[in-house]
């Protein structure tokens, strides 16, 4: 029980930083600027 909700989270979290990574790629990709902006909605 124990193991399968470690994989279940761990599963989870790598889904998390594969979005995030992929969310960052593509927008350094269309927004090729050297300026940092973080715009908080």
């Amino acid at each position: 029980m124990i193991h399968n909700v470690l994989y279940f989270y761990i599963i989870i979290c790598i889904a998390i930083l594969i979005f995030n990574i992929a969310y960052i790629i593509k927008r350094r990709l269309f927004y090729k600027k050297p300026q940092m902006v973080e715009r908080k909605r």
